[in-house]
């Protein structure tokens, strides 16, 4: 590995109790296998994390979602996936996923952040 770049890629989308939030990232992943074992990428996925993972048990359209996520600390996530992003150096963004009660402010956040 030495003298070889690695690349960090940032898996940015929507984040919900709609198990399609995590599997496209999963799946991303499993693609990614072969330059993942050979150490030139790494991926950054911000649903890998215990917040996030807690919440995926939550269904997408209920209440519970919504009151979970409003109990946890959303500044320190903003914060966290900031510096996420801004450590990768390519971004993956799926925009196929949108909940009609859910804006995508936070994904638009981490392309402007991308971008920035």
């Amino acid at each position: 590995m030495r003298g070889k770049k690695r690349s960090y890629i940032y898996l940015a989308g929507n984040i919900s109790g709609d198990d399609r939030t995590y599997i496209w990232r999963e799946e991303f992943t499993k693609l990614m296998e072969d330059a993942i074992q050979g150490g030139d990428v790494v991926i950054v996925d911000p649903c890998a994390n215990p917040f996030n993972q807690g919440i995926r048990k939550f269904s997408s359209s209920g209440g519970e979602f919504v009151m979970e996520a409003r109990k946890r600390s959303q500044r320190i996530l903003r914060a966290k996936d900031y510096q996420l992003v801004k450590m990768c150096n390519l971004v993956v963004v799926n925009l196929h996923l949108v909940d009609p009660t859910k804006p995508m402010i936070g994904t638009v956040q981490e392309l402007a952040w991308a971008n920035d």
